[in-house]
């Protein structure tokens, strides 16, 4: 009786988290490169993909390039482009309407910086122009990073910088805004500065946050960008007594625009 009231039960969970669902599978293709990723997966207005997927080479195992890849609503493929890249990488990347756009960070040797643009591009010929949004000169990255140019972008899961947030990017949920935050070197307090800039590319503010937390004390967590005007909120943990075995609590910032 017992049995037949187990198996009684299974089937009755069964179907009552039963859902429908279909599974849509696109054609079958081969890459050119032998090691690649998905790094962004984006969906249209119209129920199209577009897949970016990174793929690396070479002795440091550094990105070489991105496949970007358009399918339609039924998985077709309709456009696709080897973007080729050097010394820079795509931090983030969005939809907007049928255009596409990449913010990317990239070594601008020449000028001595660290550049932040967004490089965009209409779906249907992937024909990409780019608009610069910051730079950071190498004489600022020794100063608020600790490090040089060099392991700034060929490095940066070795170098010394705090956090290793150098330059995370975070899109509000409606992509109205998005943020660029970094994560400053500094011992005695924790400190970051985030510029914020909505979807037209304007900048919105800028902030340097600056808390009387040592930076070992302060354990970075996250941030979030509001869709309705841009203003952030970084989350983290603070530690007391200058020992990580006492928790003080949880830390919710909130920087206004």
């Amino acid at each position: 009786m017992k049995k037949l009231l187990t198996i009684c039960l299974l089937i009755f969970a069964s179907a009552s988290f039963a859902q429908d669902f279909s599974i849509k599978k696109s054609e079958i293709f081969k890459d050119k490169k032998k090691n690649s990723y998905l790094s962004f997966s984006l969906e249209s207005d119209d129920g199209g993909i577009v897949t970016i997927r990174a793929y690396r080479s070479g002795m440091g195992f550094k990105i070489k390039g991105y496949y970007i890849q358009c399918f339609d609503s039924n998985l077709k493929l309709v456009k696709e482009l080897d973007y080729e890249v050097k010394n820079k990488v795509i931090k983030n990347a969005f939809l907007k309407g049928n255009t596409i756009h990449l913010i990317e960070q990239e070594n601008l040797k020449k000028e001595n910086k660290i550049g932040f643009s967004i490089t965009s591009a209409n779906m249907s010929d992937l024909n990409f122009s780019t608009k610069s949004l910051l730079d950071f000169s190498e004489d600022n990255v020794k100063k608020y990073f600790g490090i040089g140019i060099f392991p700034f972008i060929f490095g940066n899961g070795f170098n010394q910088a705090d956090g290793n947030h150098l330059g995370e990017v975070i899109f509000s949920a409606n992509k109205k805004f998005f943020a660029i935050n970094f994560d400053f070197k500094n011992k005695n307090q924790e400190t970051h500065k985030v510029f914020v800039f909505n979807d037209n590319f304007e900048s919105v503010y800028e902030k340097l946050i600056v808390k009387d937390i040592k930076d070992k004390l302060f354990e970075y967590n996250s941030f979030e960008v509001d869709g309705e005007d841009g203003t952030i909120y970084f989350l983290g943990k603070a530690y007391e007594n200058g020992k990580k075995l006492l928790k003080k609590g949880v830390r919710l910032i909130t920087i206004l625009n």
